[in-house]
């Protein structure tokens, strides 16, 4: 029982990163009940809401970004809890907070464009496809959790790849401008590329709305 009340909390991390389709790529005993489903369809709908809450240098945020977020965050605190961990220790961030992430990861992909930094869109479709296969060769509970979320988004399994494979692109271009930050600077900290990072968006054109 524990090992399944765990999994609903690796779950809600997997779901964030499907609804935003960052990647599948993530082995684990993933759990499908009723409190799954009702997220998946919340947060379905939550993503038809195109309201604009800033705009970065041209590029649009939406308030779905931001909402999903929370909603997971939500269903993760549930789930902490019927494990008997102290939500108190677990740390969560605000609305502001999470706007604040989104801003600042539109305008490091803006400058890794720039700086001809942006991934090759071949190489993170080819690494989703993999790692569809290897989860789909399994007929477990994390293979029926992926199945239940590609059909509630009404995706054929090419659409899923293509979906997980742009996002998947994005979080190799930021690793592509991380580390060329800390090729010219070998002696930075982790600090330093944080305010290298926060001087780009004081750089930036953002308009809230």
């Amino acid at each position: 029982m524990k090992m399944r009340k765990l999994v609903k909390i690796i779950c809600v991390s997997i779901v964030v990163a499907l609804f935003l389709s960052i990647g599948i790529g993530v082995i684990a005993e993933i759990s499908v009940d009723e409190e799954n489903q009702k997220f998946f369809s919340a947060t379905k709908k939550l993503k038809e809401d195109k309201t604009v809450v800033a705009i970065v240098n041209n590029e649009k945020i939406y308030q779905y970004q931001i909402d999903i977020q929370m909603a997971a965050q939500e269903l993760s605190q549930k789930n902490i809890t019927e494990m008997g961990v102290d939500t108190s220790l677990v740390s969560t961030l605000t609305e502001d907070e999470i706007l604040g992430n989104l801003i600042k990861n539109a305008i490091i992909l803006q400058e890794a464009k720039k700086q001809k930094l942006t991934a090759k869109y071949s190489d993170a479709k080819k690494y989703q496809e993999e790692q569809f296969e290897l989860i789909m060769a399994s007929d477990d509970e994390q293979t029926r959790f992926i199945e239940q979320y590609r059909q509630e988004m009404g995706w054929s399994e090419k659409e899923h790849i293509k979906q997980a494979a742009i996002e998947w692109q994005k979080e190799m271009t930021k690793s592509n401008f991380k580390n060329k930050f800390f090729d010219e600077n070998p002696s930075a900290t982790e600090q330093d590329y944080e305010n290298y990072i926060d001087t780009l968006v004081e750089c930036a054109e953002i308009e809230y709305k």
